[in-house]
């Protein structure tokens, strides 16, 4: 009896620690080059794509409709060490939002990062915008939302299925 307690005990054990794998994301960007350098001047291309899908993300979760502007933006990540990033980022017709996504650099092309394929809504009303920020932590990228009272932070997987060249 004291065996079969102690074997019950053991598996309930094992089972209790078994270690949860990495929730998978939903989101699936096209391999697409989003923008092309040419030296330090960056042209996004593929708007007529990136765009709708972007304002379609943003229609459901912020005050924004519509984007004025896609640049891209090469820039120094914050926290524990300082590496070069580049991102897309887009500017709102509500003045208060912008979204941004991480995109990795293949000679003179960008393409979105298929190992952070997130892209963060920062809306707010900070002295300076609520701009997305990339920060390096625990040996990865991310993207948040500057420092400021009331900057929220919305991070979203997108899905562009339904566009071509998947």
């Amino acid at each position: 009896m004291k065996s079969k307690v102690l074997l019950v005990f053991f598996v309930l054990l094992c089972i209790a620690c078994k270690k949860e794998a990495p929730a998978e994301h939903s989101g699936k960007y096209p391999e697409i080059v989003v923008a092309t350098a040419n030296g330090d001047v960056f042209t996004v291309a593929n708007s007529n794509i990136i765009k709708p899908q972007w304002e379609l993300v943003l229609s459901k979760n912020s005050t924004a409709k519509t984007i004025q502007a896609l640049e891209v933006v090469k820039g120094k990540t914050e926290g524990e060490a300082v590496k070069d990033f580049y991102m897309l980022i887009a500017k709102c017709n509500d003045g208060r939002t912008s979204m941004a996504t991480l995109l990795e650099k293949k000679g003179n092309d960008f393409y979105f990062d298929k190992s952070n394929p997130f892209t963060v809504i920062c809306t707010g009303d900070c002295e300076g915008g609520c701009l997305p920020v990339a920060k390096y932590s625990m040996g990865s990228v991310n993207l948040v939302c500057s420092a400021c009272g009331n900057c929220i932070k919305r991070e979203h997987s997108i899905n562009f299925a339904s566009s071509p060249n998947n």
